[in-house]
């Protein structure tokens, strides 16, 4: 060996050292990008060594130019061209390009007749092995990374669905047995008849990728692109035998062990084996007792029992983001798949500027790569150390209070950890349900990939906020962007000069602040356009109940309404009680104000409304009498406590809408004006109790002394309850909240709020999500708790009421006696009664120096607030009633028209509201059906810990069989080594002392990657095994260059090169995203 020879062999032996440290390095995010530093480092000095060393001559040079120049520009042009979500399929073609130059490889020292004559005839045997296995591992790799990423991208169509073939996996091991068959002729038979043999094996090898992968479904193509960068590196290895170079060896066994380990990883996290992944086809779905499959809206959990998603909006969403101090985000596919990374950074952004807690849990399997969403995120300029896995999460799950599952679903379905009969019981997830609260952003409500419903998904805890990711997450990022620019002091204080609002008193403000918002929402000629035609006329008249200030229609739910079709009519002057001026109205095209109410009943087809009609004091008559046969009304009704108006209904032949009536489902969630009147009345019971109260809510220490908090008590978390508590607690107060539910107390707490409970064994849940009539001995221990509340209470609100009866009282006159003078009492049930035994409806009195208020009207008193809320709920019922799904088939968009105005009684919303149709009273047979509550989780958790212990022990395998699995392969291992050391040549024992170790190392190092880089180690070994290139520059300088092992060879020189540069410029590209704070 020369002396060049020996400098070749020694520079590859540091070239396999910076390899293996290239790997290292990615053990953290800090050396990540000098490993890959030392990865190129490694590579150029091993191809320029080989380049000057006796293997390239003359022509070769020319030869290996033509070869690299345009492979380096391809590589180069696929690494900085390629978005991060399109990196799985980059990684896919990476891996394709390794196995395809490996078989290129193994071809041309096939067909290499000068390569062949130097050995002896046992080599040469075992040569032929090496090069049948590198080219059928070498073609397989290739074609089934090109259906795997055909696969990702979704095209062309027929790549979105999966092969099953009859009998496909005896067709599989048909092929398999194929290729073995045709191995022993080739190895037996010369040059020229072997060689046809070979080119069935790689026909056969074509059959079997392209089958083998495209029977796998979409979802487990991370683990398919991982074993396939495996396979690779084995083909590497197969050629570093056959041409008996040791760094080929070397390379290939790190990038095959790495791909093994990734494999392994995702299969563990999806608690899968590799048989059950490679079979292909869909996960088998199991049918637990209750016989449930699937996932969607109405079906079942358990037997008899309606699941629906609870959905939530966007601003309920800011609300959640802003009474929560740590918040968790977990990504998935959805996220990818939406591009909303950069919408997530930029909430992120928002949310660590206002002082919140943000982290990020990723599950192994999350997106179509192992950490694909580290990528992502990385790309958004998210800090790393923010990015947590999953094991780092879950065990702070409990003291979360916002969790944000972005397009996520399988990696964190509680069915996992609670049902053993479920299709993925086992399997490790995000246990996100443990949060106080979570929010689902999802597109639809399709299934994961398993097609299984979702637990997690209908808990009391979860909400769902349906949508494309990344519009949802942008316009929660515009209605957070002025909360937190105001809050952070971002604004200038230019409102406080000349002519500012502190020179105003409080209804200018309001009057400006209304003002302010028309000029936002003032119809332009753009939106002229889009109004259509009218079909149907809405009419809005003053309110005539006493002190009323609400109006149902207001300016921005009059201009929803017109473009949804309808014409509006309003009575002058109807608004000016909630500051909306008719100035205001007036600027509306398809607005028409009348003089009087007569005549919008007269014009109207539907009146909305928010008291019942009543009767006129000052016309002398019954506003019913100015209705007409057939008009509707929407308005609230009561219609239990209304018998003589529902009478006068039937006689005048209208039709009623009763907003008190919408059922408590999610779909009508949107509808519900009595959540929306709650939500407005527990806002301005904190303000009352502000107000009475005369002290600071908020602790202050000053000059003038230290003061302390006020210490608030709410009794009853229904929606005005924790509408109470979010004010009082974002005052600065220090909150208490009982309820009889407790399933409200994770709501509570969401909220700041500390939930109070008594050691008393009984779930006050009843019908509908309401309280129900608790027995006498809870009644005693409750009162017992609320007469000690009020020995340090300062201000207590009372929200509790039962549909139909009078409500509970729960603060008793003796309770008085612990109330400190000064003290506020809020009773928000004085209407149907008091919760306070003092309360005097309507009024607010002293009683023993405690103030009690008994307001009926407190949403009334923010009648501008209200009316907004209210006219939004009355828009989305016009837009519930138009019932489009009666056009003709053959019209593919129908128009608005009179004719689909639609009361239609399947529709158990409108069922539930209309309790006069044409004059009919269907009172009470309307009413909501309420289902059964669902069985306590107590019971609950009981049966699946008997279910996991059967489970555990049919499952579980003995002592004896995993004993006698090692000795069966320690007997094979042997056995195996015993073989080779009396038939194998001399030559090929030093190669196998190197494959052995290099696997060994490759499998320690390879180990202590942090996931959060498993993409760039997919990437950086892609452009490892992209050594194979020595193989073909070691063919391309024979005498006669014109051979088909020359053109082979070049192929091959040309499709490493594409590996070589795409990977590590790619990695590289990754690399510089991962930033920390």
């Amino acid at each position: 060996m020369s002396n060049i020879q020996n400098t070749v062999e020694t520079v590859n032996i540091l070239a396999a050292v910076f390899f293996i440290y290239s790997i290292y390095g990615l053990s953290t995010q800090k050396t990540a990008r000098k490993g890959n530093f030392f990865g190129m480092v490694g590579m150029a000095v091993s191809i320029v060594m080989l380049a000057i060393s006796e293997s390239v001559k003359s022509h070769g040079y020319l030869i290996l130019i033509i070869a690299m120049v345009p492979g380096l520009v391809i590589g180069s042009w696929m690494a900085l061209t390629v978005q991060m979500t399109g990196m799985p399929q980059m990684v896919g073609l990476l891996n394709a390009f390794g196995g395809l130059a490996a078989a290129l490889t193994s071809f041309a020292t096939y067909l290499d007749p000068v390569g062949n004559a130097k050995y002896t005839t046992k080599e040469v045997f075992i040569l032929k092995i090496f090069l049948i296995l590198g080219i059928a591992i070498g073609v397989i790799t290739f074609f089934g990374s090109v259906i795997a990423c055909l696969k990702l991208m979704g095209k062309p169509k027929c790549m979105r669905g999966i092969l099953t073939l009859p009998g496909r996996h005896y067709i599989n091991a048909f092929l398999v047995l194929l290729i073995l068959g045709f191995a022993i002729p080739t190895l037996v038979s010369d040059l020229v008849e072997g060689f046809v043999f070979l080119v069935v094996i790689t026909v056969v090898s074509v059959l079997l990728g392209v089958h083998f992968v495209a029977a796998i479904g979409g979802a487990d193509m991370p683990v398919v692109i991982s074993m396939l960068n495996s396979l690779s590196g084995w083909a590497g290895v197969m050629a570093g035998f056959s041409i008996g170079n040791d760094l080929l060896i070397t390379t290939g066994a790190l990038v095959g062990s790495s791909g093994a380990i990734l494999s392994y990883i995702m299969c563990k996290a999806m608690n899968r084996s590799f048989v059950n992944v490679f079979k292909g086809g869909k996960i088998a779905k199991k049918k637990n007792k209750s016989g449930r499959q699937g996932e969607g809206e109405g079906e079942g959990e358990g037997e008899g029992e309606r699941l629906e998603y609870v959905e939530t909006f966007t601003h309920e969403l800011v609300q959640a983001i802003l009474n929560s101090q740590t918040i968790l985000i977990v990504p998935g596919y959805g996220m990818a798949l939406g591009q909303a990374q950069h919408a997530v950074a930029d909430l992120t952004s928002m949310l660590r500027t206002a002082k919140k807690k943000v982290t990020f849990g990723i599950h192994p399997v999350a997106g179509r790569l192992p950490g694909h969403m580290n990528v992502l995120l990385a790309e958004a300029n998210v800090p790393y150390d923010i990015v947590l896995e999953m094991d780092e999460v879950n065990p702070d799950m409990t003291k979360t209070d916002l969790v944000m599952v972005i397009g996520a679903n399988d990696t964190v379905n509680s069915s996992a950890i609670d049902d053993p009969d479920s299709p993925i019981a086992g399997m490790p997830v995000i246990e996100v349900w443990k949060a106080k609260r979570v929010v689902v952003l999802k597109r639809g409500k399709g299934r994961g990939y398993t097609g299984i419903i979702n637990p997690t998904f209908y808990k009391e805890n979860t909400r769902v906020l349906f949508g494309n990711a990344k519009d949802s997450l942008e316009e929660l990022n515009s209605s957070l962007r002025p909360i937190f620019k105001k809050s952070s002091g971002e604004e200038n204080n230019s409102n406080f000069g000349e002519g500012s609002d502190s020179d105003m008193d409080e209804n200018d403000i309001l009057l400006k602040n209304q003002e302010g918002n028309l000029d936002q929402m003032e119809t332009t000629e753009e939106d002229l356009d889009e109004i259509p035609e009218t079909f149907m006329k809405i009419g809005c008249v003053q309110e005539i109940h006493e002190n009323e200030t609400m109006v149902a229609v207001t300016p921005d739910t009059a201009r929803k309404l017109i473009k949804s079709g309808y014409e509006v009519f309003l009575e002058s002057g109807c608004g000016k009680q909630s500051m909306f001026s008719d100035e205001q109205y007036k600027g509306i095209m398809g607005l028409t104000i009348l003089e009087d109410a007569e005549q919008v009943w007269k014009e109207a087809d539907v009146m909305l409304k928010y008291h019942a009609p009543e009767f006129n004091e000052l016309t002398g008559e019954h506003e019913i009498d100015l209705a007409h046969p057939g008009q509707v009304i929407v308005s609230f009704v009561w219609p239990a406590q209304n018998e003589e108006l529902l009478k006068k209904m039937h006689d005048a032949g209208v039709t009623s809408l009763a907003m008190d009536c919408v059922p408590r489902i999610s779909r009508s969630q949107k509808l519900d004006a009595r959540s929306s009147m709650a939500k407005v009345g527990g806002y301005r019971a904190v303000i009352e109790a502000a107000t009475h109260f005369e002290r600071f809510f908020l602790g202050e220490v000053t000059a003038a002394g230290k003061y302390p908090p006020a210490k608030v008590l709410v009794i009853g978390a229904g929606v005005a309850g924790l509408s109470a508590i979010g004010c009082a607690k974002n005052l600065g107060a220090i909150v208490r909240a009982f309820d009889t539910r407790p399933v409200v107390k994770e709501q509570v707490e969401s909220l700041g709020g500390e939930f109070l409970e008594i050691k008393f064994e009984e779930d006050g849940t009843g019908k509908g999500g309401y309280a129900r009539t608790m027995s006498k001995e809870f009644i005693a221990a409750e009162m017992d708790l609320f007469n000690e509340q009020c020995k340090e209470t300062d201000i207590i609100i009372t929200t509790a009421m039962i549909p139909g009866r009078p409500a509970p009282q729960l603060v008793l006159e003796y309770m008085f006696d612990n109330l400190k003078e000064g003290s506020v009492v809020v009773d928000m049930a004085a209407g149907t009664g008091g919760n306070c035994e003092v309360t005097q409806k309507g009024k607010a009195i002293k009683h023993k120096g405690v103030t009690v208020i008994g307001f009926t009207d407190l949403a009334s008193r923010m009648g501008s607030q209200s009316s907004q809320m209210y006219g939004t709920n009355l828009w989305y019922l016009m837009d519930e009633v138009i019932n489009l799904k009666r056009a003709p088939k053959e019209v593919e968009n129908p128009k608005r028209t009179a004719e689909y105005f639609d009361l239609d009684f399947d529709n158990e919303v409108i069922d539930a509201m209309c309790v006069v149709y044409n004059g009919k009273v269907r009172w009470p047979d309307c009413r909501p059906k309420f289902v059964p509550p669902r069985p306590k989780p107590e019971i609950i958790k009981e049966k699946i810990e008997k279910k996991k212990e059967v489970h555990i022990e049919e499952n579980e395998p003995s002592f004896s069989l995993i004993i006698i699995k090692q000795i069966f392969f320690w007997i094979l291992a042997i056995s195996l080594a015993v073989l080779i050391g009396l038939y194998a040549p001399n030559s090929f024992i030093p190669h196998l002392s190197v494959f052995t170790f290099a696997s060994v190392i490759g499998w320690t190092i390879i180990w202590n990657v942090t996931p959060a880089l498993h993409t760039p180690l997919m990437s950086v070994t892609n452009a490892i095994s992209g050594i194979v290139i020595l193989g073909g520059m070691n063919l391309i300088s024979n005498k006669n260059w014109n051979t088909a092992t020359t053109y082979i060879a070049a192929a091959a020189i040309f499709v490493a090169t594409i590996n070589i540069s795409g990977g590590f410029l790619v990695t590289q590209k990754m690399l510089r995203m991962f930033k920390k704070v």
